[in-house]
């Protein structure tokens, strides 16, 4: 019996890759669609969906691209383990998300001449509203990247980088989720303090984050004019402002992005 060809391939199906499989599900087509999952919990949603499970090897061999969506610390095994079926397969496309994981070592892991796309998710992308980096490898062909864009495409912004910038701007959209969100769990608390209820400040803060984004989201306006925009002169907007501005909070997010982005490199080094 002649094996079965798929389109695309997820190696591990957890919070993130679970997230990018079901765009490609919805994109691809699940008979297009396989799996390799150690916890068969995490595949059965989308087993039951018609997506099939497969052994490394065989995803390996006969997946056209090839999602890693594993831990940086037990990629290179994976690879190793995977190298019998990607040697069958040498066209396969690799996409790697692995923080801190260069193209070159998943080239030296698997072979020098393996087409690779690296991109860094981040969790807005489970509801259509995320951002992927992404950064191409060593020849890989422009029928590669739009085959890659299609597989992805609802999930947010794409933006194409080179690959040495992208671990500045995954502090951004990576890591910036969780400072909005707490943002987000700081402000719930003044709220409360000023004798807001809890239930209501909470359902008050969640709408006006959003209301205030997508006025971001669609406006060409300048940040600091429509930070002008809500304060009247003498009012009660602007009293929090100059607050917010005495307090430095231009420095605090500075410090917080720096933080995080010298734990990035420090990751890297391994």
């Amino acid at each position: 019996m002649e094996n079965k060809r798929y389109k695309v391939g997820f190696v591990g199906c957890g919070n993130m890759g679970g997230v990018l499989l079901g765009a490609a599900l919805q994109n691809a087509g699940a008979d297009s669609c396989a799996v390799c999952e150690t916890a068969p919990e995490k595949a059965a949603a989308f087993v039951e969906k018609g997506v099939t499970l497969l052994p490394l090897t065989d995803l390996a061999a006969y997946c056209d691209t090839v999602f890693l969506a594993v831990k940086p610390q037990v990629l290179p095994a994976v690879l190793t383990d995977m190298g019998k079926g990607l040697a069958q397969n040498p066209s396969a496309l690799l996409v790697t998300m692995a923080a801190g994981v260069a193209i070159e070592k998943i080239t030296a892991l698997t072979d020098e001449g393996r087409h690779v796309i690296r991109i860094m998710p981040n969790l807005p992308a489970s509801v259509g509203e995320g951002v992927i980096l992404y950064a191409l490898g060593k020849g890989v062909t422009e029928a590669e990247k739009e085959s890659f864009l299609s597989l992805l495409s609802g999930v947010g912004l794409l933006d194409l980088l080179a690959e040495e910038d992208i671990d500045a701007a995954s502090v951004v959209s990576g890591c910036g989720p969780a400072f909005v969100y707490r943002f987000a769990e700081a402000f719930v608390k003044a709220a409360e303090a000023v004798g807001v209820d809890k239930a209501r400040a909470l359902r008050y803060v969640k709408q006006t984050v959003l209301g205030a984004a997508t006025v971001m989201a669609k406006s060409d306006t300048p940040l600091p004019d429509l930070v002008t925009a809500v304060c009247s002169p003498k009012g009660t907007t602007v009293e929090g402002i100059d607050t917010m501005n005495a307090e430095n909070l231009d420095g605090l997010l500075a410090d917080t992005l720096s933080a995080s982005y010298r734990r990035t490199l420090e990751l890297k080094k391994g």
